[in-house]
């Protein structure tokens, strides 16, 4: 990402891939001050890296900072010291210093180079005041380049410890801090052009002159500051001193910040009769931990209109001072972690002090400059003396900017319908004396007073003792404390522990998308398990972890977060106040190793060892001073769907993107972390429980309990269950499809009625009536349906004598079958119906496995009836509380049976209440929600994917739909739609682009579908997306390809392969009774058989017997690895690149590439010489 721009020189991050040509610029003089340096060790290492570019984007500089000077005769832990004692820089802090490492540039524009590199670091790093050299003794005089802005620093004394010089460059050299003054009307002129370069609207409205008139205005609460440079003004800020702080507290969470009130004695801040503040805190944030919200305790009123207005991003703000601090930690809210507030109305503080805050009104500064907006703070308190806190609010959809790095964003509250984001700036956050030490004994006094109002205070004061008495845990791990102080008084603390388990992180998480392990030793590897700070200078968070990161002799923290459930690992890893600024690591995907098979060449018991699965945040050095772009925009998810997951995981693991306003509307919230307690559900592979511990969506997603019923689009809400509203920015509806209560059609069996008899409009009427849900019928959607049934059958059913009657032919009904007999239930008390097939395939598709099914169902003794449809419950009772029996129509004679549980699985359709809501919204629906291919429906500010939605018919597709493909390679892929909307790296799209060609999108992922089938059977099949169209349907088509099948059906073993006309695996089923390794025979799809150790040839030859056993063959393990797709689309690149001579037939260098000297070959059936694979290797190794 591009950080600065001058003339022709660009200044952007450094990346590795520009270490060899930063390599090419090494010059002699660079060697003498810098010594021998690993570029990509450096880079690796860096706190801050910048790499300049020309016009034509070849690097013609490169310049690395660390925040420790470049000698080894000086303790990185003990720099402050050293240099205090021996150079005259009283002023350097690690807050304010940063040391050069490396700096080269092309000769010829060295010196341009270096003043660009030192005002862009100075302009990236707001709080840098220096940047040291340490350079030889020997050494007077600093390349020509670095001398022009480093000067030599005075030494104390002639007489010095270390041998070094010491030279620094100072900010008012290259990028100053801004000159703030009084606004007068005279700066009218300046500041017009610079208004009107950022918004017309202003200039229209008030005309020309509307700045000097607002300047004219001004009275004891309303002042203006302006920021000038070289006589010109390039910024304004106005602020207003009349806030409306009631209106605030309904809206926001403000206790932390004591209501923007001054204190007062008459204040009262504890809700009569409860025992202490700490008790109703702690009760906040296990509420915090819990992470729901009930969408009925919504307001449904607007505000009045907002209090303050001005033109983004934080968290909490509190009063620097030791009286309130340790509540205002408790209360100070993480990320986007979601809150649970009773049912009843909570109780609100009351406060008798003064306002204690000013607003920002009006804000604008010339780009160039933006950098140093915080310098119109320090002023700003100046003007309004007796208060403490600066607020500002900014609409939604308005983009961060940098005057809010320092601002905190205050939580709105559930009911909030307040048109704004709120942040707030405390006056202690001017403090510029941070600091950060190892613990002492006597601070642990201190720290118990800061932390003793959390949840797990005691966990966190018993590893402060633990590092004070034995620096270490009772089994030896290394143990560091670390508390940060302001004025002596501590304002935080982080514990950490040595990461033991590091190879378990890096082989199960992506880390190396951070970092690169080999530049890394593994006792630089820490895992954070406690950090605690102020809200009030929350803002130095990052700051905070980059000294840890120095004291400690660390390069990389991890931060594990573990399920809800895992009680003990909770209270050994508190929720940490600096989460936003953590980098969320995605999993990675697992090979199911056959150990038997293996023996002794079995990966280590380090990564195979079973763990507690938990989500992994990150922070390493070069990500210390990397910043996010916060989005503040209102992202409203209606469904919990595999479409919803996957659209939520890619927004949430953005590394570089913070999104502060993600809400999922679902009527049980998030899915459950805990396994389904039978298997009742198949399972798409899309998002299972271990994905959703390893993602934590929690943690950044906040969970509406309900379901959307009404949509507003003029206004921009969403009506939950009702009662609540829910405002947007951007709806994105993935409710899918789900099972419905069967709906009898009312046709009189004792009249021997038949389905023929029932129209498809008794049908329909049937359906729109209200229906009430007897208490004994089951409909079931996800694992929190299934815990429920199955609590109800344990206490209900399974120990009596009635029977259940599963009614469907879909996947879940032969699961569900399989469920009720692992609870215990006989297969004798068991009835599968299956309704008409109405000409459309089974679920299986393939008669063998259907014929199989039906054969186990027998053996089971449970009853099948095929071709039935409901009719009655009872004895035709409209009205019922509980059932005792059902009756169905068949095309002949009618059924009765008896029924004690009724679980229904006929058909998935779309959510009745969701389809009145999309309906009376005018949202285009035709049998499903219309959207285009770019998954935008008829409102800009509404998108859908997913099965609920089809494609518009000017694309003539309509046999296809998202419900063809992927769930979650189509949520992916809206998520990259979406960023385009936010991503500053990418070009944004503020409105949808006009299509060129009315063409579907296309997914290239297979589905798969895993259960558990009647008779213990385990069941895969993947497959191609498709039209679902008869299996011999398919067969009988040309370019079908072929099949290949070992075992029987008869016997469980069965395993049939299909591979298509071009010999790629197409299709795969297996129906077993063996454990079946499916992540692993999920990689198999799309693969050439020649991967496939030539499974054509070999199962011709009668070598393969088993499809089991040969996958779980030494030799595939690697096709099986989750970046075996990288490693081919590498040698494919390798292959293609042209201008390479290549080996002919004839033995003669001549092709374009390598790739068509060897297609050649295979084509020709040409035999290779030993010379010639000899000539191939040199040339393949030369790329």
């Amino acid at each position: 990402m591009e950080i600065s721009k001058t003339n022709d020189i660009h200044a952007r991050r450094t990346e590795s891939l520009d270490a060899y040509s930063i390599s090419c610029l090494f010059q002699e003089s660079t060697q003498e001050l810098f010594g021998v340096v690993d570029i990509v060790n450096l880079i690796e290492r860096s706190n801050l890296a910048v790499t300049l570019t020309n016009f034509y984007n070849e690097v013609i500089g490169f310049a690395a900072f660390l925040d420790y000077p470049n000698t080894s005769e000086i303790d990185q832990t003990e720099w402050e010291t050293t240099l205090h004692s021996q150079f005259d820089l009283p002023r350097s802090s690690p807050l304010n210093s940063l040391f050069l490492h490396y700096f080269v540039a092309r000769s010829d524009i060295a010196a341009s180079c270096a003043n660009e590199t030192m005002r862009t670091v100075f302009s990236a790093v707001v709080e840098l005041q220096f940047i040291c050299i340490t350079s030889p003794a020997a050494m007077t005089h600093l390349d020509p380049a670095l001398s022009s802005l480093f000067q030599p620093v005075k030494r104390k004394s002639v007489q010095a410890d270390v041998s070094i010089g010491l030279h620094c460059c100072y900010r008012h050299t290259c990028y100053p801090t801004l000159y703030v003054r009084p606004a007068s009307i005279e700066d009218n002129d300046d500041l017009v052009p610079l208004f009107r370069s950022r918004s017309k609207q202003l200039e229209e409205t008030y005309g020309s002159f509307f700045i000097a008139e607002f300047i004219d205005s001004h009275d004891s609460d309303h002042k203006s500051l302006i920021a000038e440079v070289n006589g010109r003004a390039i910024g304004f800020i106005s602020f207003c001193g009349q806030v409306d702080v009631d209106l605030l507290n309904q809206c926001f969470e403000l206790r932390p910040f004591h209501g923007l009130y001054k204190p007062h004695a008459d204040d009262l801040l504890e809700e009569p009769g409860s025992q202490t503040a700490s008790g109703s805190l702690r009760e906040e944030e296990d509420g915090k931990k819990d992470g729901k919200e009930d969408g009925e305790e919504d307001s449904t009123e607007e505000p009045r209109e907002a209090a303050v207005a001005a033109c983004h991003h934080g968290d909490s703000v509190e009063t620097f001072g030791a009286s309130n601090f340790s509540s205002n930690l408790d209360c100070h809210s993480v990320g986007n972690g979601e809150t649970t507030e009773s049912s009843k109305a909570a109780w609100e503080p009351v406060y008798a002090g003064d306002v204690n805050v000013f607003c920002i009104q009006l804000f604008c500064i010339d780009e160039e400059y933006e950098m140093r907006s915080v310098d119109f703070l320090v002023k700003a308190f100046e003007l309004f003396p007796d208060r403490q806190y600066c607020i500002i609010s900014i609409p939604f959809l308005v983009p961060e900017f940098p005057l809010l790095h320092s601002f905190v964003r205050a939580t709105p509250k559930r009911c909030s319908t307040f048109p704004h984001e709120l942040f707030l700036f405390h006056s202690s956050a001017l403090l510029k004396s941070f600091s950060v030490r190892p613990v002492r004994e006597s601070d642990v006094e201190r720290l118990s007073a800061v932390v003793t109002p959390l949840v797990n205070s005691l966990g966190i004061l018993g590893d402060v003792r633990q590092y004070v008495s034995a620096r270490r845990d009772a089994d030896g791990t290394e143990l560091q404390v670390f508390v940060a102080e302001c004025l002596a008084q501590v304002i935080g603390v982080a514990v950490l522990r040595e990461e033991v388990d590091i190879e378990h992180v890096r082989s199960h998480y992506n880390v190396e998308d951070f970092v690169y392990f080999s530049h890394h030793r593994r006792e630089e590897h820490a895992r954070l398990h406690h950090l605690v700070l102020n809200p009030a200078f929350q803002h130095y968070g990052k700051h905070f972890m980059k000294e840890i990161l120095r004291l400690s002799r660390k390069t990389c923290l991890y931060y594990p977060i573990y399920p809800a459930e895992n009680q003990l690992q909770q209270q050994r890893h508190t929720l940490v106040t600096v989460l936003e600024h953590l980098v969320p690591v995605r999993a990675r995907r697992q090979i199911t190793y056959p150990r038997e098979e293996l023996g002794e060449n079995l990966p280590s018991e380090r990564v195979l060892r079973k763990q507690e699965p938990y989500a992994l945040c990150h922070m390493s050095r070069k990500l210390s001073l990397e910043p996010k772009v916060t989005i503040n925009a209102r992202i409203v998810v209606i469904g919990a769907s595999d479409t919803s997951l996957a659209l939520l995981e890619t927004l949430v693991f953005c590394s570089h993107l913070h999104f502060n306003n993600i809400t999922i509307v679902s009527p049980h919230g998030l899915p459950t972390t805990r396994e389904q307690p039978a298997p009742f559900l198949h399972s798409s592979e899309c998002c299972t429980v271990e994905n959703l511990q390893q993602m934590a969506l929690h943690t950044w997603v906040n969970a509406v309990h309900g379901k959307m019923t009404a949509i507003d689009r003029s206004e921009k809400f969403v009506l939950v269950d009702d009662r609540g509203r829910l405002y947007y920015d951007y709806l994105v509806l993935c409710t899918g499809q789900q099972y419905q209560l069967a709906v009898p059609t009312g046709a009189d069996v004792s009249l021997f009625a038949t389905t023929a008899d029932v129209s498809m409009t008794t049908i329909r009427n049937a359906r729109r009536q209200k229906q009430v849900w007897p208490d004994n019928v089951f409909v079931l959607n996800d694992s929190i349906d299934v815990q429920l049934a199955v609590s109800w059958l344990t206490d209900n059913f399974v120990n009596t004598d009635g029977k259940a009657i599963v009614y469907g032919s879909t996947l879940d009904a032969y699961s569900a079958v399989q469920a009720l007999i692992t609870l215990g239930v006989a297969g004798d008390r068991i009835t599968l119906v299956e309704p008409p097939f109405n000409y459309q395939p089974s679920c299986f598709n393939n008669p063998d496995v259907e014929g199989a099914v039906a054969e186990n169902l027998r053996s089971l003794g449970v009853q099948v009836y095929t071709g039935y449809l409901l009719a009655q419950w009872n004895e035709g009772s409209v009205l019922v509380q509980s059932i005792y029996s059902v009756s169905f129509t068949s095309n002949t004679k009618p059924l009765e049976v008896e029924c004690a549980a009724f679980f229904c699985f006929q058909h998935k359709s779309v959510d009745y209440d969701a389809f009145t809501a999309i309906n009376k919204a005018c949202l285009v629906y035709d049998g499903q929600l219309v959207i285009d291919a770019g998954y935008d429906t008829n409102d800009a500010a509404v998108r859908a994917a997913g099965p609920l939605t089809k494609f518009a018919r000017r694309y003539y597709a309509d046999p296809w739909s998202h419900g063809n493909f992927n769930s979650k390679e189509v949520g992916m892929q809206l998520a990259v739609a979406m960023l385009k909307m936010f991503d500053p790296t990418l070009e944004i799209e503020t409105e949808p682009a006009d299509e060129v060609h009315s063409l579907i999108p296309m997914y290239r992922s297979p589905r798969v579908y895993t259960a558990q089938l009647p008779g213990g059977i385990n069941y895969l099949h993947i497959a191609k997306p498709n039209i679902n169209a008869p299996l011999h349907a398919q067969m009988a088509q040309s370019d079908y390809g072929r099949v290949l099948e070992t075992g029987s059906l008869a016997t469980a073993d069965y395993f049939r392969l299909h591979l298509n006309m071009f010999n790629s695996v197409e299709t795969i089923t297996c129906f077993t009774k063996q454990i079946i390794d499916v992540s692993n025979l999920t990689c198999l799809y799309g693969l050439h058989e020649k991967y496939l150790n030539d499974l054509q040839s070999r199962f011709d030859e009668g070598l393969i017997t088993d499809f089991y056993s040969y996958f779980r063959e030494a030799w595939c393990l690697a096709l099986f690895h989750d970046r075996f797709p990288n490693f081919r689309d590498e040698v494919r690149e390798l292959l293609m690149m042209q201008g390479a001579p290549a080996i002919t037939p004839q033995g003669a260098l001549g092709a374009a590439s390598l790739e068509e000297a060897v297609r050649a070959m295979v084509d020709e059936d040409i035999h290779v010489t030993k010379a010639q694979r000899q000539a191939m290797k040199a040339e393949y190794e030369k790329k």
